[in-house]
């Protein structure tokens, strides 16, 4: 009985309360075609007079802003030169050159922080392991060995 009574009442609620439901829906429709004629003829009024006509928000503005830092903090990478070590030995005019790898860290300023110098014998070796092997009977000693 009590769940029918809260239908009940919530009809009689949603009764007394759709024309005010049905009217604030009708306001924003109206609102809504306002702002699109409104936002239209602006428009056609800023193309005739080769205005730009986009619509950078402020947070439009900050996300290109912060893309724009993105690319030059590429480039600067990008033009910076490695610096490799060589060594050039003369001998009977011939020119022998050998390159050294290096690794440079800095830090957030550009400091020299750290120099790694990489050797050949640096590089890690693989070793050859044995695999154990198994003794395999062919077939037909194991039926002549169950007779």
């Amino acid at each position: 009985m009590v769940d029918f009574l809260k239908t009940m009442g919530q009809g009689i609620l949603y009764t007394i309360l759709s024309p005010f439901i049905i009217l604030g829906v009708l306001i924003y429709a109206v609102y809504c075609l306002f702002a699109f004629f409104f936002m239209f003829i602006k428009r056609i009024v800023m193309f005739f007079k080769g205005e730009d006509m986009s619509v950078e928000m402020k947070i439009d503005r900050a996300a290109k802003m912060h893309l724009d830092n993105q690319d030059e903090e590429l480039e600067k990478k990008e033009n910076e030169i490695t610096p490799t070590i060589t060594q050039t030995n003369v001998i009977k005019e011939e020119k022998t050159t050998i390159v050294q790898p290096i690794i440079i860290q800095t830090d957030e300023q550009g400091r020299l922080k750290n120099i790694q110098y990489i050797t050949p014998s640096s590089t890690p070796s693989i070793e050859e392991k044995k695999v154990p092997q198994i003794e395999v009977q062919p077939l037909d000693n194991i039926e002549k060995e169950e007779e």
